[in-house]
């Protein structure tokens, strides 16, 4: 296989997976698939951990447009949220907006 049509193949699959994630779709066959195409690459040589992982962080910066480490942190914030029963959002949008400014 050419390498370039590898990459492009992997890149397109990193896209689908997570348009799919993004649009709330089970995505279980297609992950699998995805982790098998890398390690696939991995095997045949074209394609290290550290190459795979950038190409990952390039489709998730594409479709959600921001970081893999931010949408971590603003899920983890959400679930925070959602937790605690929205009680932060009963203080005045101004005061959050200052308290946050202090960090």
């Amino acid at each position: 296989m050419d390498p370039q049509a590898y990459f492009d193949e992997l890149d397109r699959l990193f896209v689908t997976l997570f348009e799919q994630t993004k649009q709330g779709q089970a995505c279980d066959d297609l992950r699998a698939q995805v982790q098998g195409f890398v390690r696939a690459g991995e095997v045949l040589g074209l394609l290290s951990r550290a190459d795979s992982e950038a190409r990952m962080a390039a489709a998730h910066q594409q479709v959600f447009q921001q970081s893999i480490q931010q949408r971590q942190a603003h899920k983890a914030q959400l679930k925070q949220m959602r937790e605690s029963g929205y009680r932060d959002l009963e203080t005045p949008a101004i005061h959050r907006r200052h308290n946050n400014s202090d960090n």
